[in-house]
């Protein structure tokens, strides 16, 4: 038998956010979990050593807010370089091992794991800063909002970065799909002892079984009114219709859940919709994950329950849940 490879290739599916996502989340990828715990560890141990240092060296100065900011100068490069390690040696190295390749979509969840930790490490060193402060009995000035604003700095520097690099990325994804497009060849069968489907003399197409012809006219025209416009055909198969007819997969799961749990509040169904979504297999969570724009309107949350909850996000969801009807077919079959 002949057959054509082109239509068995695996679908590259690295530049999808929400499957990107799925695969390298610290809260779902146990192993990247434990790798970023680990540096992240090494790094504190680090700025801790540093501070001792610098401290020592400086104890004989009674510039204190000029050590001070010497100590914050030193922290935010070490979390700087922290930053850019762990997404070459943690996220970059553990794309490469499961098969995919860098794109524009993988680099901006990366910049967005990393900048949320980035500010997680900014909101420690401002909580010893504040506990240093109370214990120096208020003395001199406190750099609590200090590491704050330098670990807003540091995210602001890396998302940039990491920003023009995911468009270079973009840019050469388009630009090599405008070059296959261009210059892509009909794939040949293997075995081609029959001669291509194109060297054959053009056959008149047979009309099949399935087919449908309609004759219509204007709706518009009235009962006592004469017919005179031109009837319109359409032509198109049944099975055709149906397989343009594209059904999203969350109103899907929506409807079923409506019918099975019938005058149930919008927040049971997102708090439903997220237990069906840890038990479908990972192939297919991306499917059923929330909206893009409601994860831009709400950072950090990824769930539908969390995002229903949060007051930027909470309309857009409340009403899409609501505005799905209840599935039909799955109500009766549950009875």
């Amino acid at each position: 038998m002949c057959s054509s490879t082109s239509s068995s290739l695996p679908r590259d599916r690295s530049n999808q956010p929400a499957y990107v996502w799925l695969r390298i989340d610290p809260s779902r990828n146990r192993l990247i979990c434990e790798k970023l715990a680990r540096a992240t560890r090494l790094v504190k141990e680090e700025i801790e050593e540093e501070a001792r240092r610098i401290s020592f060296e400086n104890r004989f100065n009674s510039n204190k807010t000029g050590v001070d900011r010497r100590i914050l100068q030193m922290w935010a490069g070490k979390v700087q370089a922290h930053a850019a390690r762990c997404y070459d040696t943690i996220f970059v190295h553990h794309w490469a091992l499961i098969g995919h390749r860098k794109t524009g979509a993988f680099l901006r969840v990366c910049s967005a794991i990393l900048e949320r930790h980035i500010i997680r490490l900014g909101n420690t060193g401002a909580h010893k800063a504040k506990r240093q402060f109370r214990r120096s009995g208020g003395i001199g000035q406190s750099l609590e909002s200090s590491y704050k604003n330098s670990a807003a700095s540091v995210r602001k520097h890396l998302e940039e970065q990491w920003e023009i690099e995911a468009k270079e990325l973009d840019l050469a994804a388009s630009t090599v799909r405008n070059q296959e497009r261009t210059y892509a060849v009909p794939p040949m069968p293997e075995c081609s002892l029959n001669p291509p489907a194109s060297a054959l003399p053009a056959v008149a197409p047979v009309a099949r079984p399935e087919e449908i012809i309609v004759e219509s006219a204007p709706l518009s025209a009235d009962k006592g009114e004469p017919r005179s416009a031109k009837p319109r055909t359409y032509r198109g198969s049944l099975a055709t219709r149906r397989q343009v007819r594209y059904v999203d997969p969350r109103k899907e799961l929506i409807a079923g859940l409506k019918a099975r749990n019938p005058n149930t509040s919008a927040r049971r169904i997102c708090e439903l919709i997220d237990q069906t979504i840890e038990k479908t297999a990972p192939i297919r969570r991306g499917n059923l994950v929330p909206l893009e724009s409601w994860q831009r309107q709400a950072p950090g949350e990824r769930s539908w329950v969390g995002l229903y909850d949060t007051s930027k996000a909470h309309n857009r969801v409340r009403s899409y849940v609501n505005k799905v009807p209840p599935m039909r077919t799955a109500a009766k079959s549950s009875k």
